[in-house]
């Protein structure tokens, strides 16, 4: 989950220059201000995630959240295929869209370091290392792809979001037991 959570953001790195600059206008700064809200969108949600998790259950946050980053990624893409969206619906949809992955992403580790506690730091490494390695695929995959327009960004980051939307209603199943049994006591 967390893996084409990141592998969606890891195009956006990949393509934004081009997409704001080139096809938008932006200035360098002007990029910078507008990348920097991606940023603030994902990492105010991330603030949040424990609070949430803590309420709502951290299998259910992520389900949650997996389905905003996949909803907000597919109305962009909707938006897309009725012509380029404007540069503002593009940054309010990814800012949504990250958000959802500040509460996926860290809350995602969690939960695949929970059987590992003895071994967390290698797990937690691990972890990480196939995070940026998804996204270094990903980004591998997409660059043919990648013209300059926001369409081909888009459609790549929806793409990972209907995948990390499957793996999550896949793993709920794997932690549904596990959640069950720790109410039940």
């Amino acid at each position: 989950i967390g893996g084409f959570g990141m592998a969606s953001f890891f195009v956006f790195l990949a393509a934004a220059s081009f997409v704001y600059t080139g096809f938008y206008g932006l200035s360098p700064t002007g990029f910078s201000l507008a990348f920097a809200v991606n940023a603030i969108g994902f990492f105010t949600a991330s603030q949040f995630a424990a609070t949430i998790g803590e309420r709502v259950g951290m299998v259910r946050m992520v389900v949650l959240a997996t389905t905003g980053f996949t909803f907000f990624a597919f109305a962009l893409l909707a938006i897309s295929l009725f012509g380029q969206p404007d540069f503002v619906t593009l940054v309010v949809m990814l800012v949504l869209a990250n958000a959802c992955l500040g509460l996926v992403i860290p809350t995602a580790m969690v939960m695949a370091l929970d059987d590992h506690g003895d071994m967390a730091g290698l797990a937690s490494s691990l972890g990480g290392t196939l995070q940026m390695m998804a996204g270094a695929v990903m980004i591998a995959l997409a660059s043919p792809f990648l013209d300059g327009t926001p369409r081909p960004m888009i459609a790549v980051i929806a793409i990972c979001a209907g995948a990390a939307l499957v793996l999550a209603w896949l793993i709920v199943r794997r932690f549904q037991p596990a959640a069950q049994a720790g109410a039940a006591e």
